[in-house]
């Protein structure tokens, strides 16, 4: 869990606020290849829910660290994300089979810690994860989608 002391929020919903409107605005300025509309809207999601959560200092969507992604460091220790300091274990250990790792008792002790302690963070790569891969949240990507491509879902036609 990151503690946000040296993090002045209102600062940081301003920055986010001025970039929301600039990729909005007539000229966005969005990413350069396919589905870049879409990682703009992700974009716009991501930044809010980062300052929400630290804002409310608790977390406001499930983790996936270390249920759908993980981290290996220079000497094969495997954790479920860049912040946290548990080991899920070292792929040496596991003949260099990252199954049989990742479906280890050491590993599921460590996701039961990460949903247990409700651990939040404003990491944003696994923001990026934790909203793409969450359903409930397609909602709020498609509307951004749709605003940002010029139909905004708030507008009868």
């Amino acid at each position: 869990m990151l503690f946000r002391s040296h993090i002045d929020l209102d600062k940081y919903k301003r920055a986010i606020d001025r970039l929301d409107v600039e990729l909005k605005g007539d000229k966005p300025k969005m990413y350069h290849f396919t589905m870049a509309r879409l990682k703009s809207a992700q974009d716009l999601v991501q930044r809010q829910l980062i300052h929400e959560t630290m804002r409310q200092s608790r977390r406001l969507l499930p983790c996936y660290a270390g249920r759908i992604t993980a981290v290996m460091n220079e000497v094969g220790d495997v954790f479920p994300c860049e912040i946290l300091l548990d080991v899920m274990g070292n792929i040496r250990e596991f003949d260099y089979d990252f199954r049989k790792l990742f479906h280890s008792e050491q590993a599921d002790r460590v996701r039961a810690k990460i949903h247990n302690s409700r651990c939040y963070c404003s990491h944003e790569c696994y923001f990026v994860t934790n909203i793409l891969f969450n359903p409930l949240m397609y909602g709020q990507v498609a509307g951004q989608y749709l605003q940002l491509s010029g139909k905004d879902p708030k507008v009868a036609k």
